[in-house]
């Protein structure tokens, strides 16, 4: 699961292990690779499954061949099979105006212009190609120890409803579009394999 660090990446991986999965949980940091590791080994002494940290920052091509070999090494020390790739990790650095809007009562909505190509850029390497990064790079990984794989790819709504917040949200609507497009050609392409979005 990338993306494991907080929200709804942190809480698949604590369900999936309270489950009795072995979930491997990719986080940036070293303090979330920590506190990650900590609550894993808490998990295995309660009885259930475990979440073991794995370094991946998505948007890095170099960190993404290190992951595929800490996962193989893992199945393999701990005799599992990857069943499961989660395409969690994003970030909406657009919506942080919004955030402070809403939940504060202050700031004002931004213009309605599209933000700087440098948030665009952040945007798309990690919502989109860092998708695209991880499936690639684990796909023959999955596809050979697993009959039935699945990929998940967690998006949001703003796929469907691109303009809803106007052009100052735009790079994050139209990753999700992307992510949307790609679950449907994969879906279509692995006929083998569960492929969710």
């Amino acid at each position: 699961i990338t993306g494991c660090s907080r929200g709804i990446g942190k809480t698949v991986a604590h369900e999936l292990a309270r489950l009795g999965y072995t979930v491997l949980g990719a986080v940036r940091s070293q303090s979330s690779y920590g506190q990650l590791e900590a609550e894993g080994k808490a998990m295995m002494i309660g009885g259930g499954g475990t979440i073991l940290p794995i370094h991946l920052d998505v948007s890095s091509d170099d960190q993404i061949s290190s992951a595929v070999s800490r996962v193989e090494a893992i199945l393999k020390e701990r005799n599992l099979e990857l069943i499961g790739i989660v395409n969690n990790a994003g970030i909406n650095p657009e919506a942080d105006i919004y955030s402070t809007i809403w939940k504060d009562g202050k700031g004002t909505v931004p213009d309605n212009e599209l933000a700087d190509m440098s948030v665009a850029k952040r945007v798309m390497d990690t919502n989109v190609l860092g998708v695209f990064r991880v499936t690639k790079a684990f796909l023959p990984l999955l596809a050979k120890q697993s009959k039935v794989g699945r990929i998940l790819l967690l998006g949001s709504y703003f796929g469907s409803v691109s303009g809803a917040m106007e052009l100052s949200h735009l790079y994050y609507e139209a990753s999700t579009c992307a992510m949307e497009v790609f679950a449907s050609g994969l879906r279509r392409s692995l006929p083998n394999q569960e492929i969710g979005s």
